[in-house]
């Protein structure tokens, strides 16, 4: 064939040339065959050969290539797993990889037979490798494991007898056989013994793949074929065959652009350039998928975002493994001139566009990723940008050669950022290379770049009906701004075809609020500045305005729901529709209002327990007042049927015993505080010691008797001021037995923390316990469990409501209402952000807690829902606490309300002494001397 190129001048002379080209042949004629056509993996070796073929070109070669796995199939004859090659027609005994179940075991064989000038034809054959027998499973297992590990492995004879074939074809075989398993397990356990073992077989298997010698790009391919099926399932690649495999496609990288710049008659071809990119780069989408992986699983588990060796880790191999892609696609463009088809390499992970153009063309470019929403728009006069405009490299001329870079990820393959898990959206990034690799940093562009980035959400709908009489200002649908919320988006569309006026028709109203992020490379992180959202942002693109290039990726904050209550109130109309929300609103408050029962009904209880107790072996003439306060432990059995003596003693003597009974309720209760009133002939001074027994009587008489306190009011001011020291420990606070002396005001303290009984504690049914002084009422041992134990039994709401202080004003009733406020504002605000955390919940978003998992957007919208609840709940709260009952009044005289006055002048008296206020404490003390001397003097 002759090319005759004429050319023409403006003075009208002519000129020509001619170029003969001979167009060279494929072999024709022959045909291919593989024996058997059905096997099992491992255990079964298929014969294949050639022959017949013709060809004046000689000798042939030959290629064996797999078109199963990830490798995408097109028309080039340099696609698919390459696993032999040479010269002879007839191939060794070959080991295929497992079928897949959905192609019902069918593995796909490409054959190659290649002419002297590389001219080829193809013959396809297939076979059925099945996977053994369920008994023989295990058996295969292990076979893989003796042929792989250790030093007199199959694998290690291999690679040391130099046969490079027959080691990936091993390799690939056995890689197959793991992904296999595991995509046929099940379990959820990621710590499972199998899968640990499949962890470790792959890094034995890239360890075995380093120590191949890469001197050809035959080698290459195999070498490449064999690591992207090891890494296959990304999900048990461990960190270190992570940075094994990286370590190798840099390697891999290096030598496949160093044959694309051979200018030698031997250097590759830009067909085989751009099949061998393919297989690497289906491999490095691997490693960047399980290195990321990795960082998401880890932070999940540990709800970690700082510096860890997880995430050291996957930077290392991210930064590595780009490298390499970098090379990589610099190979491919090398052999590419401004003009041609832009080249795009496709994977599970990592999409990319490598076209080569000159400077002219970039101004309005959209590059477009195929097949998907993707695609970025520079603006009109790009060429005019700053960095393309300076230089001395020919860069700034009209027609300079630039490399343009597109990469489409799945996944973030930034996942150690801080704010990784603001990213919703696919990653997209535009690199402009000039020559020598030279990335261009452009910005400060005025236009800006459009960029739109394929977005996965789902935004709420609401309703909105027309009327023909609508005024300005009114008010049809409303919602809130968040936070930080750079841009809201409203899309308005018709579900009809029609409208008419005279009749409702609807409207589709979503919401959601868009955020644009860039990666800087200078600070690793994403950033926001330069970059805003854009108006044509929809439900499947996020668009992005940016005025610099970089790699680009977005963020959606979710917006509450819109509660119209005037139109909700016509949804109760409605409740048997939705019969699982109104049982669950009914079960919420069935089981509400027997709690309520039940807290009145301790409450009653309590209130008849509050009561101050007159000992009924009180001496009628006796004229000193002592109140003596007893608190029960919380330990199982505390409480006591025995009955309970007592004896004060003091430096002026001691009082005659006296038994703690009460006519008519039972006393000394597990947990309870009982008030008693000890009448004496006199003062007894200043207590020193205070005698407990008990008669070992009842079903369970053991005691366990927590704290006494003895208070004294009948004492003049100045004895008060003399034990102010003591009244920084409030009685209201004090989890103890309490005496109180009425006349002096005094106040005693006795730790006691005993046992009485026979057989538990120290086996005695009879102590004596000591006044406590102000150190020991000041130890840490003292005061931490006792703050420990009033906070859980007064200040948690939810517990409290089975062990609230009989002497609090917050009742168990209240506190039970306020749990129903509590649980009631909870669901309301699960209504507002109904729907919310499963539009952006995804793998690398999540945390896990065993088996629990949970979405970060999630814990977003919990503490936003914490925030709406909050004020509320904590107002009701401390309204109920720190409300009071009015005082009854009470006849003079009347003995069945002495019980209650004297207890209400009493918790007067102790809550001035809980603020340590003297003057009211004074005060108090005179009224109830003034109130009450008729009633002693009876």
């Amino acid at each position: 064939m002759t090319f005759v190129y004429t050319a023409y001048s403006w003075a009208g002379t002519t000129n020509f040339a001619e170029f003969t080209l001979s167009i060279n042949s494929p072999p024709t004629g022959g045909w291919c065959f593989i024996a058997p056509s059905e096997g099992v993996v491992l255990f079964t070796y298929f014969y294949i050969s050639c022959s017949r073929f013709y060809d004046r070109d000689t000798p042939f070669s030959y290629e064996l290539r797999l078109m199963t796995g990830d490798i995408v199939e097109d028309s080039s004859q340099t696609s698919g797993s390459l696993l032999h090659f040479g010269v002879d027609s007839i191939f060794p005994p070959t080991l295929l990889p497992v079928g897949s179940p959905s192609r019902d075991y069918i593995v796909n064989i490409a054959l190659i037979v290649r002419d002297a000038f590389g001219a080829s034809t193809v013959s396809y054959l297939n076979a059925t490798v099945k996977e053994p027998p369920p008994k023989e499973a295990s058996e295969m297992f292990n076979q893989v494991i003796n042929m792989t590990q250790g030093e007199d492995s199959d694998m290690q004879h291999l690679l040391k007898s130099g046969d490079t074939q027959a080691a990936t074809q091993l390799i690939t075989t056995v890689s197959s056989i793991l992904n296999s398993k595991t995509e046929s397990d099940d379990s959820d356990d990621e710590d499972n013994e199998e899968r640990e073992t499949r962890i470790q077989v792959r890094e034995q298997l890239i360890t075995n793949l380093n120590q191949v010698e890469i001197r050809d790009l035959e080698s290459l391919q195999l070498t490449s074929a064999a690591v992207a099926e090891v890494t296959q399932e990304n999900t048990e690649i461990s960190a270190v065959a992570q940075l094994s495999a990286s370590a190798m496609y840099e390697k891999m990288g290096r030598f496949l652009q160093a044959q694309a710049h051979d200018q030698s008659m031997a250097g590759a071809s830009a067909v085989t350039i751009e099949g061998t990119a393919r297989q690497l780069v289906v491999g490095l989408a691997n490693i960047l998928g399980a290195a990321a992986r990795d960082t998401n699983r880890y932070r999940r588990r540990s709800y970690n975002s700082g510096e860890d060796a997880t995430s050291v880790n996957t930077r290392q191999v991210t930064l590595s493994s780009m490298e390499t892609l970098k090379s990589i696609e610099g190979a491919i463009l090398h052999n590419k001139v401004p003009g041609e088809e832009a080249t795009v390499l496709k994977t599970d992970q990592v999409e990319v566009l490598l076209n080569r153009l000159e400077k002219w063309e970039l101004d309005g470019k959209s590059f477009e990723i195929p097949e998907r929403s993707t695609f970025v728009k520079l603006p009109q006069d790009f060429r005019n940008a700053q960095d393309l405009m300076s230089g001395d490299d020919g860069v700034n001329s009209y027609d300079a050669i630039l490399d343009a870079h597109v990469h489409h990820y799945e996944r973030n393959p930034f996942p150690w950022s801080s704010v990784n898990t603001s990213i919703s959206s696919h990653v997209t990034s535009l690199d402009i290379i000039k020559s020598e690799n030279e990335t261009l940093e452009v910005s400060g562009l005025t236009d800006g770049v459009n960029l739109f980035l394929e977005n996965d959400i789902d935004a709420e709908s609401v309703t909105l009906k027309a009327k023909d009489n609508f005024r300005r200002g009114d008010k049809l649908f409303g919602f809130n701004i968040s936070e930080g919320a750079s841009a809201v988006v409203i899309h308005l569309r018709a579900q009809s075809g029609t409208l008419n006026w005279t009749e409702d028709w609807d409207l589709v109203v979503m919401t959601y609020s868009p955020q644009c992020y860039y990666w800087s490379v200078h600070s690793e992180s994403w950033k926001t500045d330069g970059c805003q959202p854009g108006p044509l942002t929809d439900l499947q693109r996020l668009h992005c305005v940016c005025n610099h290039l970089s790699t680009f990726a977005g963020g959606v904050i979710p917006l509450p729901n819109a509660i119209n209550l005037k139109e909700d109130i016509l949804l109760f109309a409605e409740l048997f529709e939705n019969p699982v929300t109104t049982m669950t609103v009914l079960s919420v408050f069935s089981v509400f209002l027997l709690c309520a029962v039940w807290a009145r009904r301790k409450d009653r209880r309590e209130e008849k327990e509050s009561e101050v107790i007159y000992l009924a072996d009180n001496d009628p003439d006796a004229q000193y007042q002592y109140h003596i306060t007893v608190m029960t432990g919380m330990r199982r059995g505390a409480g006591t049927s025995s009955t309970v003596t007592v004896t004060l003693y003091g430096t002026h003597g001691s009082c005659h015993p006296h038994v703690l009974t009460a006519p008519h309720r039972p006393v000394l209760e597990r947990g309870g505080t009982d008030s008693f009133m000890i009448a004496t002939d006199g003062s007894l001074g200043e207590l020193t010691a205070l005698r407990v027994w008990h008669d070992n009587s009842g079903s369970h008489p053991d005691w366990y008797v927590s704290r006494i306190v003895v208070h004294d009011l009948q004492s003049n001011v100045d004895s008060i001021e003399s034990n102010t020291n003591t009244l920084s420990l409030p009685f209201r606070y004090v989890s103890r037995i309490v005496v109180h002396d009425l006349q002096s005001n005094g106040w005693w303290y006795f730790l006691c923390q005993s046992w009485l009984g026979i057989g538990i504690g120290e086996d005695s049914l009879d102590k004596t316990f000591p006044a406590a002084s102000q150190e020991d009422l000041t130890h840490f041992h003292h005061l931490v469990p006792s703050k420990i134990q009033r906070d859980i039994k007064d200040q948690h709401l939810w517990v409290s409501v089975m062990v609230r202080p009989a002497h609090s004003n917050f009742t168990r009733l209240q506190r039970a209402a306020c749990c129903l406020a509590i649980i009631l504002t909870a669901m309301l605000s699960n209504i507002i952000f109904y729907g919310v955390p499963e539009q952006y919940a995804t793998e690398e978003t999540n945390i896990s807690f065993g088996s629990l998992s949970l979405s970060w957007s999630s814990v977003v919208i919990g503490v936003e829902s914490s925030i709406i609840t909050f004020p509320i709940n904590y107002l009701i709260v401390e309204l109920f606490r720190n409300s009071r009952l009015h005082q009854r009044k009470t006849r003079s005289g009347s003995t069945s309300s002495f019980s209650f006055s004297l207890s209400s002048a009493f918790s007067q008296l102790t809550f001035a002494s809980a603020n340590s206020k003297i003057s009211s404490l004074y005060e108090s003390c005179r009224i109830f001397l003034v109130k009450w001397k008729p009633v002693f003097e009876q």
